[in-house]
């Protein structure tokens, strides 16, 4: 199982860069991995939620990978 996760983890980085980079230039960078998986395990404190909330709703791209994240959650894959 551990294997696995190490996997699915390793896919999750590779997916994040590569649509990192294909991002159109907003005026705010976006945050990195370890931030998004804070926002969808509701570690980040509330202002800097609230600020990530903000950019999600600006940048479908981090907003797909925060939805490809949860989802994985809900089915026990991450």
């Amino acid at each position: 199982m551990a294997r696995a996760r190490s996997s699915i983890e390793a896919l999750i980085r590779l997916v994040y860069a590569h649509w990192k980079r294909s991002l159109p230039r907003i005026n705010e960078p976006c945050p990195d991995e370890e931030t998004l998986a804070g926002f969808v395990d509701g570690l980040l404190d509330k202002k800097e939620a609230e600020k990530l909330k903000h950019h999600l709703i600006k940048c479908s791209k981090c907003a797909e990978v925060v939805a490809l994240v949860q989802k994985m959650k809900k089915f026990q894959i991450y």
